[in-house]
């Protein structure tokens, strides 16, 4: 499976929690799929979760990054190793 960041979202009510990335997953035996998670969901998935795969890697860069480096994100592909 790799995944994509194609977009990030400022919250409606500001708050940095709540800031939300746009990614699309995809894998030889599924259509791909697309999808949003916030910060704050990012925060609890990478903290939880430490396997090797490319969504768990997505998750660690987004919660890595600061605010001013979001844009970076976008475009950027995670692989399974």
């Amino acid at each position: 499976m790799n995944v994509t960041i194609t977009a990030h979202a400022a919250a409606e009510d500001g708050s940095s929690e709540g800031h939300r990335f746009h990614f699309v997953a995809k894998d030889e035996r599924t259509e791909p799929r697309s999808a949003i998670v916030s910060v704050g969901t990012a925060s609890v998935i990478a903290r939880e979760l430490s396997g090797r795969m490319g969504l768990n890697a997505m998750m660690r860069a987004i919660v890595a990054a600061v605010p001013d480096q979001y844009d970076s994100l976008v475009g950027l592909k995670f692989d399974d190793e």
